[in-house]
């Protein structure tokens, strides 16, 4: 319900990712001290077999997606197509650096590896459990108040869901959801990911 509650909230962005900060120190408590589960358990899987299957898996589905979400920027939204790495290359390179320790490893490590870690005994099936997860990770972006950001983070979360079923991996699906991130910011998606744009002076 927390999403539900934020998206309703008029406030500067950075107060409304307080209470996603609060969710994500308590899912980082659970796991490492209420728990005692060690990083090195979640980081990798229990072999590279496993990983190489499904990054064997993971890379043909990206350049697939690329290949749909270019045409379908370009057909929905072409003033924005590369606008982001084009008007802006210096925070652009900024962001590619920053977005997978300061993004995706926080979404992932609060809604795949404690998601499914905290709430295995109640999705027992795994098809329920990635249903589960897509939809809470999908549920989240309402904060931004656009059908864009839900709909692609739903197909997005049952992606990384997947392949965390697959894995229980967090580095694999922090690899495949950076990919993701990345190509959605730099063809010209990345505005309906990010409140308060027009307050600092950005168009993306």
């Amino acid at each position: 319900m927390l999403p539900l509650v934020v998206s309703f909230i008029d406030m500067p962005f950075y107060l409304i990712l307080s209470p996603i900060l609060v969710a994500f120190v308590y899912s980082v408590w659970w796991l490492f001290f209420y728990k005692k589960i060690h990083w090195k358990d979640l980081w990798c899987s229990e072999s590279r077999s496993i990983d190489n299957k499904q990054l064997k898996v993971i890379f043909p589905r990206f350049v697939i997606c690329a290949v749909l979400l270019t045409g379908l920027v370009l057909q929905l939204y072409p003033d924005k197509f590369l606008n982001f790495p084009l008007q802006y290359p210096l925070f652009f390179l900024a962001f590619i650096f920053l977005y997978p320790i300061l993004s995706v490893l926080p979404q992932e490590l609060l809604y795949r590896t404690f998601f499914f870690e905290r709430y295995q005994t109640i999705f027992r099936k795994p098809k329920i459990m990635i249903l589960a997860s897509m939809i809470t990770f999908s549920f989240l972006h309402i904060i931004y108040h656009n059908y864009d950001s839900v709909l692609l983070t739903l197909v997005g979360g049952y992606f990384f869901s997947q392949s965390y079923t697959a894995t229980r991996s967090l580095l694999i699906v922090c690899i495949e959801h950076s990919l993701y991130g990345i190509l959605i910011f730099t063809l010209g998606f990345g505005g309906f990911f990010i409140r308060g744009l027009k307050e600092v002076g950005l168009v993306l």
